[in-house]
């Protein structure tokens, strides 16, 4: 990512502008299904070793960590792309 990270307000304002209730959502991550889930995303992600930083899996199950740009993202599915369609 570039920039520096969005605070909670600009956060809340853009998804407000895409029609999501922040105070729904607020109200969901507290029921026990909601954090019984994202604990069981977290430790997941803690046994594979993933941070905070972003992770993506290819069609190939290659496992890049980080940042990507656009020329990248398409290096990584492009050929398992291009092989399905045949």
């Amino acid at each position: 990512m570039e920039g520096s990270a969005p605070d909670q307000a600009l956060i809340e304002k853009h998804a407000r502008a895409r029609g999501f209730s922040v105070d729904v959502v607020t109200h969901e991550m507290e029921r026990p299904r909601v954090k019984r889930y994202l604990k069981a995303a977290r430790n997941i992600a803690e046994e594979l070793g993933l941070t905070g930083v972003p992770a993506f899996l290819n069609p190939r199950g290659e496992l890049h960590l980080g940042g990507i740009d656009e020329t990248r993202a398409v290096a990584m599915i492009g050929p398992a792309s291009d092989a399905a369609s045949e």
